[in-house]
């Protein structure tokens, strides 16, 4: 069972290391050539809103009143004549993402203005207000240099969150591989301890000995529920 868990966990958490490394690395790339970034970013765009258009189309027609299918048809065309013209011109269709990425930065910064004053008494307000600082500044850094801008501000901001969501996740999965193996490796530790006897720790190593006591003794609280029939723990 401990093996079956433990190759299961590995498992998991190891394509969630994969996933982060690759993460980073195209995080790293990213920021490295922002402008080809920007315009993989663009073009994603422009194919979602194609998709989000034919879904549109498609649900149009199932059901509802006739004002209810011409607007899902309208919204369908808009769509799709906006994704499609993202995709025949992505320079302009970046330039029009760098602008809404600065718009949506602005308005960011003005609600966590916002928010800040309203918790103005409470632990941690100021932290609010360095962050609508940063947030207005690269709002600002970014109209301000409009539309020269648009060479590395999509592909940078994508950039930096795939690099700090890459490291986040692969910090994230490698304490949970740790603290899994801890966990379950002290808990059958206790385990066969519970049910060999001392017998089975007699015949270890001092070292091993003093490492399956020691755990076995951090957890006792738990396995008084856990194996209420063991008598050590009673």
């Amino acid at each position: 069972m401990e093996r079956i868990f433990s190759s299961d966990v590995r498992r998991v958490t190891g394509w969630s290391i994969a996933l982060s490394i690759l993460m980073i690395i195209a995080g790293l790339l990213a920021i490295a050539s922002p402008f080809i970034a920007g315009m993989v970013v663009t073009r994603v765009v422009g194919w979602l809103l194609l998709f989000s258009g034919v879904l549109h189309f498609v649900y149009a027609f199932r059901g509802g009143g006739v004002t209810a299918v011409l607007w899902e048809i309208l919204l369908a065309v808009v769509y799709a004549v906006v994704g499609f013209y993202i995709l025949a011109n992505p320079a302009i269709g970046l330039a029009s993402l760098t602008f809404a990425i600065a718009l949506f930065l602005f308005i960011e910064a003005i609600l966590v203005f916002g928010e800040s004053y309203m918790l103005r008494h409470e632990s941690g307000s100021g932290w609010l207000l360095f962050n609508g600082i940063v947030t207005l500044l690269l709002a600002f850094l970014i109209m301000g240099n409009f539309p020269g801008s648009k060479i590395w501000a999509v592909g940078t901001l994508v950039g930096v969150s795939m690099l700090f969501s890459g490291i986040s996740r692969l910090m994230v999965s490698s304490a949970v591989r740790r603290i899994a193996a801890e966990s379950f490796d002290a808990f059958f530790y206790r385990y066969d301890w519970c049910a060999s006897g001392p017998r089975t720790i007699d015949r270890v190593s001092p070292t091993t000995r003093r490492i399956t006591l020691a755990k076995a003794a951090l957890a006792s609280r738990d396995l008084r529920s856990a194996s209420p029939s063991c008598p050590r723990y009673r």
